[in-house]
């Protein structure tokens, strides 16, 4: 049987990370307009990784329903308090997520397993882990970097808050996805080397940014990979 969740996760990795622009999340955070947009291209991705599962249409109306009403009321009811961003971010992934699996364990209970939450029967579901895992270390990571620096710099001039190029992102996935990689071999206990080039990086090029946040960027990144890999080899 299809990992129903693990196709829904998917879809929602694609559409609310490596589809979505700019553009799109200016949008959806000051009307419908933008909100619209997003649920299409929501239920486009999702679609993508679901067809042809069972109930595959109430699925879908399920998740875009639960994707519209969590960003409506972002856009409309709260907004993230100052210096809170990060926080604001993770819970509002933590409903999607949780609320994909309620989706798929109330149509399919067999979901509710712990042991089938995150296992797989096909090549192609460990495709789509693959997937989730770089989704999680190339585009998450960073979005969650740059709300850690915003909420970092809440009370520095605007000068000195910090900043995320694109040059240290695209290190940055370079550097997770290694460590993910190594996560996967004999040599994992190798994976803490991979992070301490962009931290001594940090410590001796960013005279500006405090020392705490310096050191606390690559272990959050170091983190996150370690757990990501950690799943994917149990999976």
């Amino acid at each position: 049987m299809m990992n129903i969740f693990l196709r829904l996760l998917a879809g929602h990795m694609l559409g609310d990370f490596v589809l979505q622009t700019g553009r799109i999340a200016e949008m959806k955070q000051v009307g419908w307009r933008g909100l619209l947009y997003h649920i299409l291209l929501i239920a486009a991705s999702t679609a993508l990784f679901l067809f042809p599962a069972p109930n595959f249409l109430l699925l879908l109306l399920a998740v875009s329903a639960l994707h519209l009403a969590i960003d409506s009321i972002r856009t409309f009811l709260v907004s993230p308090p100052r210096g809170f961003h990060l926080s604001y971010f993770l819970v509002d992934q933590t409903l999607h997520i949780v609320g994909l699996w309620l989706i798929a364990t109330a149509l399919f209970p067999e979901m509710a397993d712990p042991v089938y939450f995150l296992h797989t029967h096909s090549l192609w579901e460990q495709v789509l882990l693959l997937f989730v895992s770089l989704v999680v270390l190339m585009f998450v990571v960073p979005v969650a970097e740059a709300l850690l620096a915003l909420d970092w710099g809440v009370d520095v001039p605007p000068e000195a808050v910090p900043r995320i190029t694109t040059r240290m992102r695209l290190l940055g996935s370079i550097e997770r996805v290694l460590g993910f990689v190594l996560m996967q071999t004999t040599y994992f206990y190798l994976m803490p080397l991979v992070f301490t080039p962009r931290l001594f990086y940090r410590l001796w090029k960013i005279p500006y940014e405090s020392c705490g946040y310096r050191l606390v960027q690559p272990v959050l990144s170091f983190f996150v990979t370690a757990v990501v890999g950690w799943l994917f080899k149990i999976a």
